[in-house]
């Protein structure tokens, strides 16, 4: 993002698909997560109000238990698979800029902090003087 509002640069396709990707996965593990809590209250409700002795409610309590504990899981499996997308999106995108720069493609004078030098790296001699000619 810090290189797009430097540069001037829109999404490109990719990442918008990401985008979406990750806005409907994270909906997905949202759900999934208000759906589970939902479902060990109730469960617990069960197994708290229903009398010791009537099998199918405490039957049904503890299936709610595992129906909220399978829940959880598929959101947590939903949250790690969006990191993951994040991480392979980053590095696709350094990847994307390292090839950039070594085929002289890169448009480094386009940032507005930039000075056309950059003084936080150590430069050659010779490198300085093509640089004066």
């Amino acid at each position: 993002r810090m290189f797009r509002e430097e540069r001037g640069l829109g999404e490109d396709p990719s990442e918008i698909r990401q985008n979406k990707c990750v806005a409907f996965f994270s909906e997905l593990a949202t759900y999934c997560t208000c759906v589970a809590g939902c479902l060990r209250c109730a469960s617990c409700l069960v197994g708290c109000f229903a009398p010791e002795d009537m099998e199918g409610a405490q039957e049904c309590s503890e299936e709610g238990r595992r129906a909220s504990s399978a829940c959880f899981a598929i959101a947590r499996t939903c949250w790690h698979g969006i990191g993951s997308v994040k991480l392979i999106a980053m590095g696709c995108m350094s990847a994307q800029i390292l090839h950039e720069i070594d085929h002289g493609t890169y448009n480094n004078n386009a940032s507005p902090h930039s000075s056309g030098s950059n003084n936080n790296t150590k430069k050659s001699p010779s490198s300085i003087e093509m640089e004066r000619e």
